[in-house]
C-alpha cells in the first residue's frame, strides 16, 4: 500500500483550527485523532499526565534577565575602570568586570547547554501552582503500537512522534529567534557600542568621570530594559495559529503511515505517538519518556519527531542543538540519509540553538533521536495556514519515513 499525500492533506483539513492546550480546539483535535485511529482498527492507548502551565518560557525570560544584569555590571565596571584615575580603584573595577563577564559567559553556555535544558525541563514539568489549571483530555499522549511478528524479538523499538497542539506568539518567529539569540549572548554588540561611547564622550566631552558613568550607563540600562521588555512580550502565547504546518502536517503523516502499515508485518516494535503539550515545554514527550524509562532502557530505541513539514521549503533533519553543539545519533541520521538517497530526496542538516521538538526528550535520556523539519519561518504565527501545505511534499516525506521503516525491517 502506497503513501497517499492527498489523504494526508485531507486529514489536515479535519484539524485545521487553533489547538492550544486547554482550548476546545485542542480537545476536538484529540477526539478526531482518537476516532480515526479506532476506525483503522488500532487499539488506542493513552499516556496521561496532568497539565499545569509549566512556566518554561517565563524561566527563559528570567534566565535572559539575569544574563542582562551581569552584562550591565560588566559595562559599568569597565567604564569605571577606564574613567577613574586611582590605580587601586581601577584595578578593583576591572577585576569586578572580569568576574561578571565570566558569570555572563557561563550563563550563555547554560542557555544553550543540553544538560541544563534537561534539568529545567524536568524541574518545570512538575505541578506548579496556577489559578487556571487544565484538567482536560488533551493532557494525554495518544499511542498506537505494532508488535513484531516474532514475539521473541523485543530489542528494537522505533518511535515516530508528532505533536497535535499549537500556539501563536506575539511576534514573527524570526524576530522571536533574533531577540532570543541576541539576549542569550549578553547583547554583546550593544555592550561594545556603549563602552566605545563611554570612552569617546570622556575624551571629547568630559562631563566628569562619575557623572559620565551614570549618564551613559543610564542610557545603557534603558536599552537593556527595552530588550528585556521585548523578550517578555515575545514569550506571550496566544491561540490564533491554525497550525497546518506546525504541526497538523506531522500528525497527518503519522495518520497516513498508520493506514498503510496496518497489515504490514514488522521485525521490530513500532510506536506512533501523538504528543500533547509540545509547544509549552515538551511536556508530553518528557512525561512519556520518564514514565516508560526503565522499559525503554532495555530496548534499542530510535525516535524521529515529525514536526513542521509539508511546505515547499528545504527538508532538513536535526543534526544537533545548543552551543557547543550537542550532536545527535550519527547512526540514525545516516539511516535517514540513506533512505533519502534511495528515493532521490534532497535533505540537509539543520542545527537548532535550543531543543526544537519532542525528540529532545529522548536525547536528554541518551536515546537515538532526531527531527524532520521543513525550513520555514511561519511556525507559531497566524500565517501558518493550510494553503502553505503541498501534497507532493507530504507524500515525499511520508515515503521517506516509510522507506526508513522498511529498510529497518
Amino acid at each position: 500500500m502506497d503513501f497517499d499525500g492527498q489523504k494526508a492533506r485531507d486529514f489536515i483539513e479535519k484539524i485545521n483550527f487553533p489547538r492550544r492546550t486547554g482550548s476546545k480546539g485542542n480537545v476536538k483535535a484529540f477526539n478526531i485523532i482518537e476516532e480515526d485511529l479506532e476506525k483503522l482498527g488500532y487499539e488506542v492507548k493513552y499516556n496521561e499526565f496532568e497539565y499545569v502551565h509549566s512556566y518554561l518560557r517565563e524561566v527563559l525570560a528570567v534566565k535572559i534577565g539575569i544574563n542582562l544584569f551581569f552584562f550591565l555590571m560588566v559595562v559599568l565596571s569597565i567604564s569605571a575602570g577606564l574613567l577613574l584615575t586611582n590605580p587601586i580603584e581601577r584595578f578593583v573595577f576591572l577585576i569586578l568586570s572580569i568576574i561578571c563577564a565570566t558569570v555572563m559567559l557561563a550563563l550563555t553556555y547554560f542557555n544553550f547547554n543540553l544538560r541544563y535544558d534537561k534539568y529545567l525541563s524536568e524541574k518545570f514539568s512538575q505541578r506548579l501552582p496556577k489559578k487556571e489549571q487544565y484538567e482536560l483530555p488533551s493532557a494525554k499522549n495518544i499511542i498506537i503500537e505494532k508488535k513484531p511478528k516474532n514475539k521473541d524479538i523485543k530489542n528494537k523499538h522505533i518511535i515516530l512522534g508528532a505533536h497535535y497542539d499549537t500556539i501563536s506568539i506575539s511576534y514573527h518567529y524570526l524576530l522571536n529567534s533574533i531577540v532570543y539569540i541576541i539576549s542569550a549572548v549578553g547583547t554583546l554588540f550593544l555592550g561594545i557600542y556603549f563602552i566605545i561611547l563611554d570612552i569617546f564622550l570622556f575624551i571629547v566631552y568630559p562631563v566628569g568621570p562619575i557623572l559620565n558613568i551614570f549618564i551613559i550607563n543610564g542610557i545603557t540600562l534603558a536599552s537593556i530594559v527595552s530588550v528585556a521588555v521585548v523578550m517578555w512580550l515575545a514569550t506571550r502565547l496566544h491561540n490564533k495559529s491554525y497550525g497546518a504546518v506546525d504541526n497538523a502536517s506531522g500528525v497527518s503523516i503519522l495518520m497516513e503511515l498508520a493506514r498503510i502499515l496496518k497489515d504490514t508485518e514488522l521485525n521490530y516494535r513500532l510506536s506512533l505517538i501523538f504528543f500533547g503539550v509540545e509547544e509549552e515545554g515538551l511536556l508530553g514527550s518528557i512525561h512519556y519518556v520518564k514514565s516508560n524509562l526503565e522499559d525503554l532502557k532495555e530496548e534499542e530505541v530510535m525516535m524521529i519527531s515529525l514536526d513542521t513539514l509539508g511546505t515547499d521549503d528545504q527538508l532538513t533533519y536535526a543534526e544537533g542543538h545548543g552551543y557547543p553543539k550537542n550532536e545527535y545519533s550519527k547512526e540514525l541520521i545516516d539511516k535517514i540519509r540513506n533512505a533519502a538517497d534511495e528515493l532521490g530526496i534532497d535533505i540537509k542538516p539543520q542545527w537548532f540553538p535550543y531543543p526544537s521538538s519532542d525528540h529532545a526528550a529522548f536525547v536528554f535520556q541518551g536515546f537515538k533521536a532526531t527531527q524532520l523539519f521543513s525550513r520555514t519561518m511561519i511556525a507559531n504565527t497566524k500565517q501558518d495556514t493550510i494553503d502553505k501545505i503541498e501534497v507532493e511534499q507530504l507524500e515525499k516525506i511520508g515515503n521517506l519515513v516509510h522507506k526508513f521503516l522498511m529498510n529497518e525491517n
